[in-house]
């Protein structure tokens, strides 16, 4: 019987956290997909507007992509995968954790947002104000294409899908994209924008590969977002070396003081994880210090409190 209490009390939990969630629907679904809905081993193609339970497994193939929205949150299993709801939910309850992170879509928000015109400055490399036509001459869609595949084309069509958070249709073409020109290509927004897209759906392995590549130049303007989003990955990868070298980076310097909040208390968090409860006493303490009166402060007193440190 002790053997199968500690699969009760997760399945109690599983439950006790779904029965806050009313909706579970297919919002996407490309390629081979199906759900064995009731958990009983009768597989059936995934369809868009399927209402999933909690018993629920979804399995993809090397085509495959499904999206899920949660209540409201959304999570997506790329191709040859195989996930259950409650897989899904405890990814999603995890997330919740750091709630606070939802203020860096102000600033993602800023990069691709000009359509047309700003994909014309992103392919001809262009960083800040408009250049004149003769500093655009050396660009030729022509150089883009192959097999019928534009990358100007295909990024703004991939733009769209993520500005609408249509994050699993906008990763479809990004991937096909970075396979076709290089994960590199328009100087690294490519990869940024689809590392985000990974993020957003909470692929976070598949989102550090991309976010990876976006960090290379630490001259590009979207350089510091990419690098807390690759480090919260890491955190959820539960590679708390690697994030926590990235968070320092960006308490550091004279460009840091948007994404210091935020780095700070990942900070905390990350050390409170590795089990050093006065490493991550001291940032949380840091943050209510520096930042009393903002919803970060009152994150950083939850977690004392939580620590019976405050």
């Amino acid at each position: 019987m002790r053997r199968f209490l500690p699969l009760m009390v997760t399945g109690m939990l599983l439950c006790i956290a779904f029965a806050g969630f009313s909706d579970i629907l297919i919002m996407y679904t490309s390629g081979e997909s199906s759900v064995d809905l009731f958990g009983d081993g009768n597989w059936k193609d995934a369809e868009v507007d399927m209402e999933l339970k909690m018993q629920t497994a979804i399995r993809t193939g090397s085509d495959g992509a499904v999206e899920i929205d949660l209540d409201g949150e959304l999570v997506s299993i790329g191709a040859n995968r195989y996930a259950s709801v409650g897989e899904l939910l405890g990814k999603i309850e995890q997330k919740k954790r750091v709630g606070f992170l939802k203020g860096l879509k102000k600033y993602t928000s800023q990069m691709g947002s000009g359509g047309e015109e700003y994909t014309e400055m992103a392919l001809a490399g262009v960083r800040g104000a408009a250049q004149d036509e003769a500093e655009l001459e050396w660009f030729d869609e022509s150089d883009f294409e192959s097999e019928g595949l534009s990358l100007k084309d295909g990024y703004n069509e991939g733009m769209q899908h993520y500005n609408r958070g249509e994050y699993t249709a906008a990763i479809e073409i990004f991937s096909a994209l970075a396979d076709e020109y290089g994960a590199d290509a328009l100087g690294g927004e490519l990869a940024y924008h689809l590392g985000l897209s990974l993020f957003h759906v909470m692929r976070f392995d598949e989102a550090a590969r991309y976010l990876e590549t976006a960090i290379q130049d630490k001259n590009t303007s979207f350089y510091g977002v990419a690098l807390m989003h690759l480090s919260v990955s890491r955190y959820f990868m539960r590679d708390y070396t690697e994030a926590i070298e990235g968070f320092v980076f960006l308490t550091e310097g004279s460009n840091a003081e948007e994404m210091r909040p935020y780095a700070l208390l990942m900070l905390g968090k990350c050390y409170r994880e590795k089990g050093e409860p006065d490493t991550a006493n001291r940032y949380f303490t840091m943050v209510k210090n520096d930042y009393g009166g903002t919803e970060f402060s009152d994150t950083a007193d939850e977690e004392l409190r939580s620590m019976g440190r405050h």
